[in-house]
């Protein structure tokens, strides 16, 4: 679990979402890095996630 995922500015995507699955499928946690607007507001990211 050393790696990071990056966000970059096109924001959360389905293809986001679809590779965060196939990593929980290895890994219990995942690592994400927010670069852009998402990292303005992360309560709205945070949300938007769940």
């Amino acid at each position: 679990m050393v790696e990071r995922m990056e966000v970059g500015d096109a924001g959360i995507t389905q293809a986001l979402v679809d590779s965060i699955h196939e990593k929980w499928r290895e890994d219990e946690v995942v690592k994400l890095k927010f670069e852009g607007p998402q990292s303005l507001n992360m309560k709205r990211t945070h949300e938007t996630l769940e």
